[in-house]
C-alpha cells in the first residue's frame, strides 16, 4: 500500500514536473517568435562582451544565422565598432543605468549603418548585473537625409526625461 502511494506520488511529480516543462517549452518557443517578429536588432551579451543571444535581424547584420553568433565575442562581427560600442556598454554595466546611443555599424555587405541603441542591465535575482541587452533601431535613411554620412557615432545620454 505505501509503495503504491508512494508511486502515484511519484507519478503526479513527474506530470507536474512534464507540465511545467511544456509551458516553459511553449513560453519559450513564444518569446523567441515575438523577439523575431520585431523590427529591431536585439542582442543579450555577457559582461565579457561574447553575445549570447540575438534575433534574426541582428544575425542579419552579420550575414549569418542568429545560432551562429551565440557564444562569440561581439568583434567577431563588428570589429571596428566594438571599442567604442563596448565603452558604452561598460557606463551601463558600470552605473547600472540604461543608455540610449547612436551608433554606427558596418553591416554584412560592408555598409556603414546608423543605429539607434537602448543598452538595459540585466539582473539576477540578487540585483548582481550579469549581462546586457541591447535593441537597435536602423535610422540611418533618417539621419543622412540622402547626403554623405559622417560615420563617426555619437553618444545620447537620457536621464531623468532630459537629453545631454
Amino acid at each position: 500500500m505505501a509503495t503504491a502511494l508512494y508511486s502515484e506520488s511519484l507519478c503526479d511529480l513527474g506530470r507536474h514536473a512534464l507540465q511545467e516543462f511544456e509551458t516553459y517549452a511553449v513560453n519559450s518557443w513564444l518569446l523567441r517568435q515575438l523577439i523575431d517578429l520585431i523590427d529591431a536588432y536585439v542582442i543579450v551579451k555577457d559582461l565579457n562582451n561574447n553575445i549570447i543571444f540575438c534575433n534574426k535581424y541582428a544575425a542579419r547584420y552579420a550575414g549569418v544565422a542568429p545560432e551562429e553568433m551565440w557564444g562569440k565575442h561581439y568583434t567577431t562581427y563588428w570589429p571596428k565598432e566594438s571599442q567604442y560600442n563596448w565603452q558604452n556598454d561598460l557606463d551601463v554595466i558600470i552605473t547600472g543605468q540604461h543608455k540610449h546611443t547612436i551608433e554606427a555599424v558596418e553591416v554584412a555587405d560592408g555598409i556603414v549603418r546608423r543605429l539607434k541603441t537602448s543598452k538595459y542591465p540585466l539582473l539576477d535575482n540578487n540585483g548582481t548585473i550579469r549581462g546586457l541587452l541591447l535593441i537597435s533601431i536602423d535610422v540611418e535613411d533618417h539621419v543622412c537625409h540622402h547626403k554623405p554620412c559622417d560615420i563617426l557615432p555619437c553618444t545620447v545620454s537620457v536621464k531623468e526625461d532630459h537629453v545631454t
